[in-house]
């Protein structure tokens, strides 16, 4: 039995961008393993879907038909950080989750975000780049709040 969201019906999902080598691997097996009583998908995304908005590659992989992205030609360049996107989470259960990262192995350094109606459009570029900014800004006030 799959557990949804009560709100919106979705399945729990935790999506792992930039997580391809085998320590990305062991990570997304320990978050599994973890979360497994909550009943969460964790799905790594393939690095070719990157320029897709992010809801399309979190409703392929809960399919588990992953589509095949259409190439452009150019290679896609590898994200600057790795990033991880939770649907489908009350805030009780992504504080839960949040908790269980280090035991996974996985860094503070590792950015990450609900999924959200706006930022379900963007795609991991995109958003990778807005959670930095977002990082930059709070590190900014951080500082001039210690002066």
């Amino acid at each position: 039995m799959n557990k949804r969201n009560e709100a919106n019906g979705m399945r729990k999902v935790i999506l792992l961008f930039g997580f391809d080598d085998l320590q990305g691997g062991q990570q997304a097996f320990a978050l599994q393993e973890l979360t497994k009583a909550m009943d969460v998908l964790v799905c790594r995304a393939r690095k070719e879907s990157y320029r897709q908005p992010v809801l399309p590659i979190l409703q392929q992989a809960v399919s588990g038909h992953p589509e095949k992205p259409t190439e452009s030609g150019n290679p896609v360049k590898a994200l600057p950080a790795k990033m991880i996107v939770f649907a489908a989470f009350s805030d009780e259960e992504l504080y839960h989750v949040l908790d269980l990262c280090p035991a996974c192995g996985i860094t503070r350094d590792v950015l990450k975000a609900a999924l959200t109606p706006a930022n379900s459009r963007w795609n991991a570029f995109r958003l990778c780049e807005n959670i930095m900014e977002e990082h930059r800004k709070i590190r900014e006030m951080q500082e001039m709040q210690n002066t």
